[in-house]
């Protein structure tokens, strides 16, 4: 399983978002963690489309800080156990048990 993780800083500036995209090509990770995204709710759903993800969960920023953002392909089991403005905590289902 293949996993990434980036504080983005903001993914309003086209030129972080098209280095995300490049990293996603390039390594094909199973789930991606945001960091710092600064977008509210609308905004990361498009983003999660515009990502080819169908499966994640958002939590909004507050004004100019904070926003996180997990998303997974849909060929795994996630189970959303909580998430706040400062955790999500999920359980991913692989085939001989829990991670």
């Amino acid at each position: 399983m293949i996993g990434l993780s980036w504080n983005v800083r903001g993914l309003g500036n086209p030129r972080a978002f098209a280095a995300l995209k490049r990293l996603l090509r390039k390594h094909s990770p199973d789930f991606v963690f945001l960091s710092e995204m600064k977008l509210l709710g609308s905004k990361a759903d498009k983003l999660k489309c515009l990502l080819g993800f169908t499966d994640g969960v958002s939590v909004d920023s507050n004004g100019n800080s904070g926003g996180m953002m997990l998303l997974w392909k849909d060929s795994l089991v996630v189970t959303v156990l909580s998430f706040s403005t400062d955790h999500i905590d999920v359980r991913f289902c692989i085939e001989d048990g829990f991670l």
